[in-house]
């Protein structure tokens, strides 16, 4: 009985390294999966197209900031045969592929109206309450109330809720806080771990919190609230180390406890400001406008502008 379960265990062995032998080789397929957007800007359509989903998120935001205007992210998954040493061809043939589908589903003519009608929308200022929350928590020294005050102009100034010179002037004073915290030491341990809270209102306008350690699923998760006509704030994030006899819930606990006291007072109140309903919105001028461009320029047109629409003007 012996010999007979070394046989089965030397057979298991011989097994894996004849499949990690044939995978080397390109004998088994693999499968690529790459996320990508398209966008107008100067006078043209301009990609990002990657395997890392978050990288995605990330640079939509920075593309908001610029009052530039992305296309909802797309995914492609392919599974290819890749022969020894053409990884990185395939790689790129899927890539590609996915930049195809965009330049078919986002004309150019389509992208820069879309892009010119969402750059013209309007909404209430509300300088005076980030600048409110902002010196109120100036010269606290907390890196955490600066991780939120910067979320927070940030969505205020995307939510086109402060002017540019505005959200320039508040930069500035953040940076002269963060400037007061740089040189601040940060206790480490052996283990590192990054935990990501969002802060939303369900629709009995009760505040709850979603947890996860990965970046991509808070802002997958941030887009499917907004789509079903939540209130999200921004999500807070924050880096903890800790020892190996500390358990990662007690962590994760730990964190959202952090920022349920960190959204005490105006911080919560000043986002569902930002996305109340309008009383005096023209419903039916928007929706004229949503049906003229799905007639005009399909349905990925349609998604994208109803997507940035119910953002902007919370309809």
């Amino acid at each position: 009985m012996t010999d007979l379960r070394r046989m089965n265990a030397f057979r298991d062995v011989q097994v894996a390294e004849d499949f990690k032998k044939m995978a080397e080789m390109g004998y088994l397929d693999q499968e690529y999966t790459v996320y990508g957007i398209v966008y107008w800007k100067d006078g043209t359509r301009n990609y990002v197209i990657s395997s890392d989903e978050a990288k995605i998120w990330e640079q939509i935001k920075q593309l908001l900031l610029l009052d530039i205007y992305p296309s909802p992210i797309k995914q492609l998954t392919k599974i290819c045969h890749v022969p020894v040493g053409e990884e990185e061809r395939i790689a790129t043939e899927v890539k590609v592929a996915l930049a195809e589908h965009l330049y078919y589903a986002y004309p150019a003519e389509a992208l820069k109206k879309t892009t010119s009608v969402l750059q013209t929308i309007e909404n209430e200022n509300l300088f005076q309450e980030i600048d409110g929350y902002c010196k109120q928590i100036e010269g606290s020294f907390s890196a955490d109330k600066l991780y939120l005050a910067r979320a927070l102009i940030e969505v205020g100034y995307i939510h086109k809720n402060i002017t540019e010179v505005q959200y320039k002037d508040l930069l500035l004073w953040l940076k002269y806080e963060e400037k007061n915290i740089q040189n601040d030491i940060v206790r480490k341990d052996i283990i590192e771990k990054t935990f990501y809270t969002l802060i939303y209102s369900d629709n009995r306008g009760k505040k709850k919190f979603a947890t996860n350690a990965r970046k991509d699923w808070i802002y997958k998760k941030t887009s499917q609230l907004m789509q079903k006509g939540m209130i999200v704030a921004p999500f807070f994030a924050a880096t903890y180390w800790y020892h190996y006899h500390d358990m990662l819930d007690q962590v994760k606990t730990q964190h959202e406890e952090k920022t349920k006291k960190l959204i005490e007072g105006t911080y919560f109140e000043i986002i569902e400001k930002m996305f109340a309903k309008r009383d005096n919105m023209n419903f039916a001028e928007y929706q004229t406008l949503l049906e003229t461009y799905k007639t005009l320029y399909g349905e990925s047109i349609y998604e994208m502008l109803q997507m940035y629409m119910n953002f902007m003007l919370c309809l």
